[in-house]
């Protein structure tokens, strides 16, 4: 038999219960437990006429599951169709007296054929499958005693029955003793669970009034909540307005302090280098008596001189109103910063203390340049006195 898995399972119904087969192989064990079981009847169907009809209704039926089981592995286009077909082929059958090998009166056959005889138990079946039979053959007495086991047969099914019935009276009166038993029992904890409801009660009308104080806490706490969220908006509001201040004095100050480097930078190596020349050309003329020194020559060392030592005091200016000015930004930043903070945490300053603090805030920057009054080179002391 083919073992392929089948796309859906098959279910059958038969009179007393429903086969469910997930896949083939199961399906296969069916037909195979079937064939087994009702093949004896062939041979007896050829030799007694009126059991022919009995054995046409089980080989019909037989034939169809072997077809069945042949065309579904390889009809992939529509095999929902094959199993409703099988479905209506037994139902057919099943009216027709089919029964399946491990039912009741299939035992019931196969145990006549071995006790008695197999021609017994065809007519037997016969009978069940309420066909009718000749008594007038000559397998009469045969087919008497087969129609007789199947009437007591049947008759034992209704006495299971009754038996069946009279335990469920049974079982009945004793599910209503035990439902008595219970409500005596519900009864007798009535007022033991009319205590406990009165304590749940009471039990509520505490926690109602724990909750009417829960209540009133909250709402406290909702104010002090509120008042809370308006201080802090109030905070992030100034925070926003004081933002592009702090952006701007961090970038003056970042850029301040990139100017230092670099004027740092300039002025060294300014002074460096005039050191140098000046060395140079004074110790070249420093070998010669000051009276034979060519004036042209004093004039431009002198002259050379004072421009690089003008350079240096520039480049020193500018690199000290940079640290003027990078301070001044740090000022700024911190007292802002310090400002907001005050202000984060709920100790906003008077409207005087604000209005002084915004003034020094936005004062004009001072250049940090020094003033000199004193001469600062050849040139400068030559205009002076040209000046008097």
């Amino acid at each position: 038999m083919n073992d392929a898995v089948a796309t859906k399972p098959i279910i059958l119904k038969f009179k007393n219960r429903s086969y469910t087969f997930e896949d083939l192989s199961k399906f296969s064990e069916f037909a195979e437990s079937q064939e087994a079981v009702w093949s004896w009847l062939k041979m007896f169907a050829v030799n007694e006429r009126p059991l022919n009809q009995t054995w046409n209704i089980y080989k019909g039926y037989l034939e169809h599951i072997s077809h069945f089981l042949k065309k579904y592995p390889t009809n992939k286009e529509s095999p929902d169709g094959l199993i409703r077909n099988l479905n209506i082929v037994t139902t057919t059958a099943v009216k027709n007296g089919f029964f399946p090998s491990d039912s009741l009166e299939a035992n019931f056959i196969s145990n006549l054929k071995e006790t008695r005889s197999p021609k017994v138990a065809g007519y037997a079946l016969a009978a069940l499958m309420q066909q009718d039979i000749p008594y007038n053959t000559d397998s009469s007495t045969a087919a008497f005693e087969g129609t007789f086991r199947a009437l007591q047969f049947l008759e034992m099914n209704k006495d299971t029955l009754k038996a069946g019935k009279s335990e469920f009276e049974n079982l009945l009166h004793t599910s209503e003793r035990k439902l008595d038993e219970i409500y005596k029992e519900i009864s007798e904890k009535k007022e033991q669970i009319n205590d406990e409801i009165s304590l749940l009660k009471k039990s509520a009308t505490a926690q109602k009034k724990q909750v009417q104080e829960q209540k009133i806490s909250f709402e406290e706490m909702l104010e002090s909540s509120k008042k809370e969220i308006k201080e802090f908006e109030h905070a992030c509001k100034e925070k926003v307005k004081m933002h592009a201040s702090v952006t701007h004095w961090k970038g003056k100050e970042k850029n301040h302090n990139n100017n230092i480097k670099q004027w740092r930078r300039i002025t060294f190596w300014l002074a460096t280098i005039g050191t140098v020349v000046f060395a140079i050309i004074a110790f070249s003329l420093v070998k010669e008596p000051i009276t034979q020194i060519p004036v042209g020559q004093l004039g431009a060392m002198l002259a050379i001189s004072s421009f690089v030592v003008w350079l240096t005091r520039l480049s020193a200016k500018i690199l000290i109103s940079n640290l003027h000015l990078e301070t001044d930004a740090n000022e700024r930043v911190t007292m802002i910063q310090t400002y907001l903070a005050l202000l984060l945490e709920g100790n906003g300053l008077p409207d005087n203390d604000r209005q002084l603090i915004l003034q020094t805030l936005f004062r004009p920057s001072s250049t940090g340049f020094i003033k000199e009054e004193g001469p600062t080179g050849l040139l400068d002391t030559i205009s002076k006195i040209k000046e008097k």
